[in-house]
């Protein structure tokens, strides 16, 4: 792609997505620390309508995929204020990716801001508001309980845990706000959040852009072994790496990779990315073969668990396994720079030690 313009839209895009993915990993992990023990607030200053604009401009183009009218406007006069952007992010997310789960094709999804009290803590009414199938009065009852659905959904078409509403509530309440709900079966749904937050009024800060991932650390003319049974992440993990200089072999399975590593001349790669759940040969299984051949760079090729299973048994797990290190779904890419760079370095400092 030839289009620098565009090619930073895309970054900025799958940046923002990645971040917004990595959260969701986390939810039954943080509705329980907020149960047992809260969450503290990171208050920093940050520009209110550019926070909302990325937040919901992410669901634009499912929202135009799923022929759904899709909507976000303001009527605010400050624009940078004082509180966690992140967990209004996160409130965001939950309230706009339900409405259009649970809408159909025609349906419009508007997204509002409004300030009002016009002091020093303004507060800002926030609406997500939906012509969707909308629910019960039975089921808004339960509606911020953990793990509460609908009986009327079907299957098929929602999927979920049942956990995005009582975090809704959690991150509302702790940043010393209210959640208000209305709903009717059939004509869709209207969530309010009133959040207080300090009207920044000096020195605003400079609007923040989303860089394109490149990296600080020069990886260009490594080799790659890349292990992904998911085309959409494969491609965009491939774009990423290539785009620094990175020399990509791809493998859609475990037992390919194992494959290819064989039939691969010794020290052919300098790393191996691999994914844990794939089909015919897993990524724990695919390792432990690697490590077993009979060749100088087996024992020693750094090796890279890329997975969503964030928790420690998993963790241990691909450690067991003879892997070395470990990277999150969606790749944070300058956190694989460090890791690939961390482990190529140590291997060859060993090489050089025999």
């Amino acid at each position: 792609m030839n289009d620098p313009e565009k090619m930073g839209d895309y970054m900025r895009k799958i940046t923002f997505s990645g971040k917004q993915l990595l959260s969701l990993i986390n939810d039954i992990l943080e509705l329980s620390r907020l149960e047992n023990q809260g969450n503290k607030l990171q208050n920093s200053q940050f520009n209110l309508q550019t926070c909302v604009e990325e937040a919901a401009g992410i669901f634009r183009s499912q929202a135009q995929s799923e022929q759904k009218e899709f909507e976000v406007s303001f009527d605010i006069q400050h624009r940078v204020v004082l509180g966690d952007p992140q967990k209004l992010t996160q409130i965001l997310n939950n309230l706009i990716s339900n409405s259009l789960k649970y809408s159909e094709p025609g349906a419009e999804i508007r997204v509002s801001v409004r300030e009002f009290d016009f002091q020093q803590y303004n507060k800002y009414q926030i609406v997500v508001e939906d012509t969707g199938i909308g629910m019960s009065q039975a089921f808004l009852e339960h509606l911020f309980e953990p793990y509460s659905r609908e009986t009327h959904f079907s299957s098929h078409t929602t999927t979920g845990t049942g956990l995005g509403m009582p975090i809704v509530k959690s991150l509302v309440q702790q940043m010393s706000g209210e959640i208000r709900v209305e709903s009717e079966l059939g004509k869709g749904s209207k969530f309010t959040v009133i959040l207080p937050m300090p009207v920044v009024f000096d020195q605003p800060p400079a609007p923040e852009s989303a860089p394109v991932q490149r990296s600080a650390v020069d990886l260009s003319g490594l080799h790659i072994l890349l292990a992904e049974d998911n085309e959409l992440n494969m491609e965009i993990a491939t774009e990423i790496l290539t785009m620094n200089g990175i020399t990509v072999t791809q493998a859609v399975n475990g037992a390919e990779a194992l494959r290819l590593f064989e039939e691969a001349a010794p020290y052919t790669f300098d790393a191996i990315l691999m994914d844990m759940q794939m089909p015919e040969m897993d990524g724990c299984e695919a390792t432990q073969a690697i490590r077993r051949l009979d060749r100088p760079d087996a024992a020693d090729v750094p090796i890279i668990a890329v997975t969503a299973n964030a928790f420690a048994e998993d963790i241990a797990k691909t450690t067991d396994a003879g892997m070395n290190g470990h990277i999150s779904k969606p790749i944070d890419f300058q956190a694989l720079c460090q890791t690939l760079q961390a482990l190529i370095q140590q291997r060859h400092s060993d090489d050089a030690s025999l």
